[in-house]
């Protein structure tokens, strides 16, 4: 039952179908999507889908409150014949939205959307490619040029899946968070709202320097994909006229020139999360705090404080995620770029 069911998202899309404009754009965000528009429909259901069970993961921290409300509030014996109808949405939240939202976002994602984008890229891409001119193959690698088309599709789908993954999903979960804490006491969004700027901040500085070093990275890769892969083409010729030091040079140079640009992208990775683990220790104690003096004031019951906490580490978790995530999105971003600087040419003859 599940195979058919599989079999009929793996069939709503050709990857060898074609585009009715077959020149990919210039620019990066036109790039993705002249590829992400061939599948508006499946996105759009992703988008609706993830915002569900979003909702439904932000729901858990509410849950715990309200559990811890019922056992302080109800005597002994009474919590289901009182509370049934909660337990009911609780269970119904918990075994069949959520599981049902996941469910039906796994198989647009996996089955619709990513082998059927990552190969049709490619598909298109090679397909402009091919009919460039004789002077565009001999003024690069083969190898280099093989290596930007098969990228440009794994890099597209990651980066538009993992946009709505984390950042959508994020959006919706901080929205939810941020209206139920404002309803318990406003105070609790101060450390949040100071959070949210110095993350922002964060996120603002540390990504664009991700993207350049990632598109670096990528035309590092390519030439030294480049020169391996033209040396084994080139095999007969290495061998009757050239020498093992000298193309040993020659790739090597390639190779260190990788890992140069590797290691800028990795120090960029650690100052990242050095700060991140900081801000993240700040919010946690900052809530807690509030939350534990709201309660020890009366201002706050026991269920507001295990509603509060638990949205507080849930965020700091989250940011982790996100911000790994978002790194990720703008490396595959600049593999886009780099993409297609080389694609997206006009066919010259």
């Amino acid at each position: 039952m599940l195979n058919r069911v599989i079999a009929w998202f793996d069939a709503r899309y050709s990857p060898v179908a074609l585009a009715r404009d077959t020149q990919p754009p210039m620019g990066v965000r036109n790039f993705i999507l002249y590829f992400v528009k061939q599948f508006k429909a499946a996105f759009a259901l992703r988008v609706v889908l993830v915002a569900i069970g979003s909702v439904a993961d932000a729901m858990m921290p509410i849950f715990v409150g309200l559990v811890v409300g019922m056992l302080s509030s109800t005597p002994p014996g009474e919590i289901f014949t009182q509370h049934w109808q909660t337990f009911l949405w609780m269970i119904a939240t918990v075994v069949v939205i959520r599981p049902t939202a996941f469910l039906f976002d796994t198989l647009i994602r996996n089955h619709a959307i990513v082998p059927n984008l990552v190969d049709i890229a490619r598909w298109q891409s090679h397909w402009h490619v091919i009919r460039q001119s004789w002077t565009y193959f001999q003024n690069d690698f083969a190898g280099r040029i093989a290596n930007k088309i098969m990228q440009a599709g794994e890099a597209i789908e990651t980066a538009v899946n993992l946009a709505i993954d984390a950042a959508w999903y994020a959006v919706v979960f901080v929205v939810v968070a941020v209206v139920v804490l404002a309803q318990l006491d406003w105070v609790l969004l101060v450390p949040i709202a100071i959070w949210l700027v110095l993350y922002g901040i964060l996120f603002v500085i540390v990504m664009p320097l991700i993207a350049k070093y990632s598109e670096d990275l990528s035309e590092a890769k390519s030439v030294m994909t480049g020169r391996i892969v033209d040396s084994y083409t080139n095999i007969h010729t290495l061998k009757t006229f050239s020498t093992d030091g000298h193309e040993d040079a020659y790739v090597a140079d390639s190779v260190v020139a990788h890992a140069v640009e590797f290691r800028k992208l990795m120090r960029v990775f650690t100052y990242m999360w050095s700060i991140l683990f900081v801000l993240n220790a700040g919010l946690v104690v900052s809530i807690t705090w509030l939350a534990l003096n709201g309660w020890n004031q009366g201002t706050l019951n026991a269920a507001a404080v295990a509603t509060a906490i638990p949205f507080a580490l849930q965020i700091m978790n989250m940011s982790g995620w996100i911000l790994e995530i978002g790194s990720n999105i703008f490396r595959q971003v600049g593999t886009v770029k780099d993409s297609m600087d080389t694609i997206a040419q006009p066919i010259a003859m």
